[in-house]
């Protein structure tokens, strides 16, 4: 098996600089060269091919629908770019969040989520607020608004869904979480503390970490949750879900360890992860390559190993 060192070397021989930087950020923790940093945004970035297939600078396809199509709408295409480690700096992408957190308050003002109990809409608003919060927007009204939403209490209906026959959704969660990670201090209220804690206690106490994918007998297990992937959009999968829990602290709960022995156990001999792309084809295609797949799961799985090693 490759040393770390080897393995470490393979992941920076990659030609797409927002993996580098991720690499260099997330687990070496260091910060990117300057020529780094700039090949971020340069003529043959992805980012910069995503960036370029805006209309007016402002948003992705269509104006009015920021949703679909899957997954290149303005929504979608804001969260690969915040994994993509995009700076948040840049005009088309201070527009773009700008106009997304518009149709958004029109949602809310319409009701969409108030009228109901259950965190029906959390996997959507979830990835929101996170990368709402990447590119600086915490002080939005709007953003403020979305929090109070997914952290009020649901009169015991913490995480239930319509489409998961009205259970708790661990997707729900896991989203909603990876959303609060990026919550500077002052903004976690008590009440974004007990939705903290309760969904890291919904994920770590259910059978999703082993088994299914969520605790409707109704609804067929998901194929994806078995599988390492990168991107994923608004699904979850184990190694997904251990990066959001290893951001909260968690990388050493006792009921996740069965999960960290899974991650382990998916190595290859050659130290190596590897992952599938389901949504390649309905995806921007710029930065997708079969290795670098393999690349990107491969920095997330060391990524939280690491976090489980330093406790």
């Amino acid at each position: 098996m490759e040393t770390y060192a080897q393995t470490i070397d393979w992941l920076m021989k990659s030609e797409h600089p927002s993996l580098r930087v991720a690499i260099r950020r997330d687990l070496l923790h260091e910060a990117p060269t300057p020529q780094e940093q700039a090949a971020l945004v340069d003529d043959r970035s992805p980012i910069r091919a995503i960036l370029n297939q805006m209309k007016d600078q402002t948003y992705w396809i269509y104006p009015n629908h920021f949703y679909s199509p899957k997954f290149k709408a303005s929504h979608w295409s804001l969260l690969l770019l915040h994994e993509y480690r995009c700076p948040a700096d840049l005009p088309e992408i201070q527009r773009a969040c700008a106009y997304l957190l518009q149709g958004c308050q029109r949602w809310l003002d319409e009701g969409m989520i108030h009228q109901t109990k259950d965190h029906r809409m959390a996997c959507f608003f979830g990835n929101v607020l996170r990368y709402a919060l990447a590119f600086g927007f915490q002080d939005h009204p709007t953003v403020k608004e979305i929090l109070s939403v997914l952290s009020h209490a649901k009169d015991g209906k913490e995480w239930t869904c319509k489409h998961n026959d009205n259970s708790p959704c661990t997707w729900a969660a896991i989203r909603t979480l990876w959303g609060y990670a990026l919550l500077p201090e002052s903004m976690r209220m008590p009440a974004v503390q007990a939705s903290i804690d309760s969904g890291i206690d919904l994920i770590c106490h259910s059978q999703e970490m082993m088994q299914t994918v969520n605790h409707a007998p109704t609804v067929k297990k998901h194929a994806q949750w078995e599988k390492i992937s990168f991107p994923l959009y608004y699904q979850s999968d184990r190694l997904f879900t251990l990066r959001v829990l290893a951001e909260h602290g968690q990388a050493n709960h006792a009921l996740l360890q069965p999960a960290v022995a899974w991650l382990e156990s998916k190595r290859k001999e050659n130290g190596r992860w590897h992952g599938s792309n389901p949504n390649k084809s309905r995806s921007w295609p710029y930065g997708f390559t079969p290795e670098d797949t393999d690349r990107w799961v491969t920095m997330q799985a060391l990524c939280v190993l690491n976090a489980v090693k330093e406790g």
